[in-house]
């Protein structure tokens, strides 16, 4: 079961949650009686059927099969919960307040979280970036639409104060392809590295980098995973927010695969070394 954001409204999780209460009721049965039937607490029924839940998809097959429900009708409500445990938000909605205002949400998820798990393929992670790397993306950025940069860029290395909270855990697992990529001069890769270097010195922030010379462990992409409660995935079109457990567990193993092959501690210090060298000669 994944606690939702009641602050904010959600119609398809209060469709979910009417629909099973009705199915409850059709079949005859009180919330502790259903709960028994399913092997969780009255409580919880309460919760799902108030909307201050969601149900996770082994919940809703057992909630089903309780009450009595067809084949149709169960179909029907796990491609509800699907839809509610996995949230994709387009680009045009997610930035129509601006890049700055993105900026901020993004940090109020990293707030809530006492431990990040971040794997990124294509570019250093926001975490990590200096203002001049930054100002680099978020100027690419305005292919899509005009933004000030200079506000984006302010709220990206806001959300970086998080990382001196000793109080939490920070993995940040990228690759060496992504450390590449130059948004902007050699000179400013070569900050760049020495800027990764200085965090991943920090107790509680683990840096990993899987070099390119490594044998592949896994298929993956970009996600970052917040405490084992969501996961966010940005395809080119949208963000998707997913909730179920099982797809987060999943991530989180999915990381945890990668990091094996990942270069960490000394390792990862020599290799950004190397590559802060390699940037500076360049022209």
């Amino acid at each position: 079961m994944v606690d939702s954001a009641v602050d904010r409204p959600d119609p398809a999780r209060s469709r979910l949650a009417e629909r099973l209460r009705r199915l409850r009721l059709h079949a005859g049965l009180s919330g502790e009686e259903l709960g028994r039937r399913c092997g969780f607490s009255q409580p919880k029924v309460s919760k799902v059927e108030n909307a201050r839940q969601t149900p996770s998809i082994p919940d809703v097959r057992a909630w089903a099969e309780a009450t009595g429900a067809s084949e149709q009708e169960t179909a029907e409500l796990i491609a509800l919960a699907e839809g509610v445990l996995t949230q994709a938000r387009s680009w045009d909605d997610e930035l129509a307040s601006g890049v700055a205002a993105k900026q901020a949400r993004v940090g109020e998820l990293e707030q809530a979280a006492r431990h990040l798990r971040v794997f990124q393929t294509e570019l250093v992670p926001g975490l990590l970036q200096t203002a001049e790397y930054a100002r680099g993306v978020f100027t690419l950025v305005e292919e899509f639409g005009a933004i000030d940069v200079e506000a984006a860029v302010a709220a990206r290395l806001a959300r970086q104060q998080l990382l001196y909270d000793q109080t939490r855990r920070f993995e940040l697992l990228v690759t060496e392809a992504a450390l590449c990529w130059r948004p902007g001069t050699n000179a400013m890769l070569a900050a760049q590295m020495r800027h990764i270097a200085n965090v991943a010195a920090l107790p509680h922030v683990e840096v990993g980098v899987l070099p390119l010379d490594a044998r592949a462990v896994a298929f993956h992409h970009s996600f970052v995973a917040h405490d084992l409660d969501l996961v966010t995935v940005e395809t080119a079109s949208r963000e998707l927010h997913i909730t179920d457990p099982d797809e987060v567990a999943a991530h989180v193993r999915r990381f945890e695969i990668l990091r094996s092959a990942a270069l960490v501690g000394e390792q990862c210090a020599a290799l950004l070394d190397r590559l802060h060298t390699t940037f500076l000669a360049a022209p």
